[in-house]
């Protein structure tokens, strides 16, 4: 008996391990997992064994690594040969495209390379400010970005710490670079009552910080900070503006800071209160007088600024406080007292229609604040304001009761009515661009045609067809735009409107007119003579295709890559597209320039690396072009940490 029972363990010993190999044998012909139900023990040894490293996924990761660490020797390997090169302007670039790269791999190395590259970057500043200016065709002279405040934009995606460091030796730098600006000129700013003893080094410090805030935010806030802690800075109105393009919030931000401090003076200055009055307002226009001659600033106001009440009210609270001290303090044995009483006597009139419309509850509080005030001023200041406020209002009411046409005809009489060409040219390009700012293309355009220089008529007719198709892609009128985009003569910038025009398509799902535009496009650019504006076109035309058609991406980088060959000393400067339109005269010039990553080499091969990573590697490495085939192949390398490439080297 006792034997029998010990067979019959023994034999559910084994069954169980036989029901696993079968389940195990069943899986393996049934890869889609529809065999019968495993038992619960089965199950649990399957479980068991599966939690097991296999040996394919060891090959695959030791792989990766070992493709990994190629990569990084590739980008060590680059960063060094930097260093030798005589451009210190790309050995900079690359040192710091570097150590962005390497930062998860080798951040003590990395580190090095962001020091290093800022070191280069400040010998690089005081070598002259002449090689701080690219010459670009048609004569114009754009500067080049500050190098110092590219490092410092790389190396805030990862040490606070030494971001830090080097915006505080920026800053001195740049403080440094005023002062001595100042001494050379000799011509010290003197004190200017109607403004107050606001520190020239204000200004400086404001001006800093603009050009700070799109690296580093918080530092920026804190140097305008600063620069209002003794007063508003004369370029104030101009300097809201400009921040309130990139940043609204900040900008905002930094207005109510400035509104308060100037709030909480014993006796603020009325010329200051004018130089904050633009701003809530979206206005491109500050005025400050005290009677005698006056201060006038102009500069453009983004037409997507949208009016804060709350940030008016704020501004009115302040104007009431300030001009109110003016009428409740004796002022007379101040050395300045007529230019006080005179500025916010100036005020206080100009500022009286937006007080009736946006706080029209206060306004006979207001009127008694002009009347005493009025009262308080003698007689030469009074007429003298009154003066200067008819002036200012009647060029006001000029402005905005002659229409562009009445505008445009005025200049077109004009231009009929002169012997002299130039002067006629002149002012038919002036009545085309009022017609182009309407808008009226086909109008504007007619008039462009009657230039009879035909150098400047055929740069015209470019320029305003680029405005023209802008503005349709704008609106998705993509035939519109593709008609005016054809018309436009520079390579680059057609190209460029094209693939725009093509983006769009893509986003509403239509590949195959996408895919017609771009070759129509790069028909005209492979046909083209190589210079920098057909290489930025290829390479436009190359980043779109990068993210639908690897292959037809690959064949127009090949086609940039041999373009670069053939072009000296292109550079990482150069991608970016500049218009030019001087007038006949030759004494004005309008610019235009967008920066656009569609044409950054670097960029679209390591875009292209994650379709074939040798191949994108091959054609990085084939550019003549020592420091521009370094940055390509830096670019490449990265983009394995980013992404793992479909195709690895083994």
């Amino acid at each position: 008996m006792l034997n029998l029972i010990l067979s019959v363990i023994l034999i559910f010993q084994v069954l169980p391990g036989a029901g696993a190999n079968t389940q195990q044998k069943e899986a393996q012909n049934n890869p889609q997992g529809k065999s019968a139900k495993p038992s619960r023990e089965s199950e649990t040894k399957t479980k068991k064994k599966s939690a097991e490293p296999a040996d394919e996924p060891k090959k695959f990761d030791e792989a990766t690594l070992e493709f990994e660490r190629r990569s990084v020797n590739l980008i060590l390997l680059a960063a060094e040969n930097s260093v030798k090169l005589d451009d210190k302007r790309s050995a900079v670039r690359l040192q710091a495209l570097a150590a962005d790269a390497l930062w998860k791999q080798e951040q003590a190395r990395a580190r090095q390379l962001f020091q290093s590259a800022f070191v280069t970057a400040i010998n690089y500043h005081h070598g002259g400010k002449e090689q701080e200016q690219e010459q670009l065709a048609g004569g114009i002279s754009l500067s080049k970005p500050d190098l110092r405040l590219e490092v410092i934009r790389l190396v805030g995606k990862h040490d606070a710490q030494l971001c830090r460091q080097f915006t505080d030796q920026y800053v001195e730098e740049k403080r440094l670079e005023q002062e001595e600006k100042r001494n050379q000129s000799k011509q010290q700013r003197k004190y200017d009552s109607a403004f107050g003893a606001v520190d020239e080094a204000s200004q400086d410090t404001l001006d800093i910080a603009e050009k700070l805030l799109g690296v580093n935010k918080k530092d920026a806030i804190e140097l305008a900070e600063q620069a209002f802690a003794k007063g508003v800075p004369q370029a104030a109105g101009y300097i809201f503006a400009k921040i309130a393009e990139r940043d609204r919030a900040t900008a905002d931000q930094l207005y109510l800071m400035a509104l308060d401090r100037l709030r909480r003076d014993k006796l603020p200055v009325p010329g200051q209160l004018l130089l904050l009055s633009s701003y809530p307002f979206g206005d491109g226009n500050v005025w400050v007088s005290s009677g005698d001659g006056v201060n006038s600033y102009h500069f453009p106001v983004s037409d997507k600024f949208t009016i804060d009440e709350n940030l008016i009210q704020h501004f009115i609270a302040t104007a009431f406080t300030v001009i109110a001290r003016h009428v409740g303090t004796d002022i007379s044995q101040l050395p300045d007292a007529n230019v006080r009483v005179g500025t916010a006597l100036f005020a206080a009139k100009l500022l009286q229609p937006r007080i009736a419309k946006y706080s029209p509850e206060r306004l006979d509080e207001w009127q008694s604040l002009t009347n005493a005030l009025f009262y308080a001023a003698n007689e030469q200041t009074q007429f003298g304001v009154d003066k200067t406020l008819d002036q200012i209002n009647r060029s006001a009411k000029s402005e905005a009761t002659a229409s562009i046409d009445d505008r445009i005809k005025r200049l077109l009489d004009l231009a009929q009515n002169t012997n002299n060409f130039a002067q006629r040219d002149e002012l038919y390009q002036r009545a085309a661009l009022l017609a182009n700012q309407k808008p009226d293309t086909p109008r504007a355009l007619e008039i462009a045609d009657k230039i009879s220089n035909r150098e400047h008529r055929k740069k015209l007719r470019s320029w305003l067809n680029y405005e023209a198709a802008t503005r349709a892609i704008n609106e998705r009128k993509l035939d519109e735009a593709r008609q005016y985009a054809t018309e436009v003569e520079s390579t680059d910038q057609s190209a460029y409107l094209f693939f725009q025009i093509a983006r769009v398509a893509l986003g509403d799902k239509d590949q195959v007119r996408a895919r017609n535009l771009l070759e129509e496009a790069a028909q005209k650019a492979v046909g083209a003579e190589n210079t920098p504006e057909k290489l930025r076109a290829l390479l436009g035309l190359a980043s779109l295709y990068s993210r639908f058609d690897s292959l037809r991406g690959f064949d127009l980088a090949g086609e940039a890559v041999r373009t670069a060959n053939k072009i000296q000393n292109y550079g990482p400067d150069q991608a970016r597209l500049v218009r030019g339109l001087e007038t006949p005269s030759g004494k004005g010039l309008s610019i235009s320039v967008e920066n656009a990553e569609e044409f950054d080499l670097g960029k679209i091969l390591a875009s292209l690396a994650g379709a074939d990573f040798e191949r994108a590697l091959l054609l990085a490495q084939s550019l003549e072009n020592k420091p521009l085939g370094l940055m390509a192949v830096i670019s490449v390398a990265a983009s394995v940490f980013e992404k793992k490439p479909a195709k690895q080297s083994q």
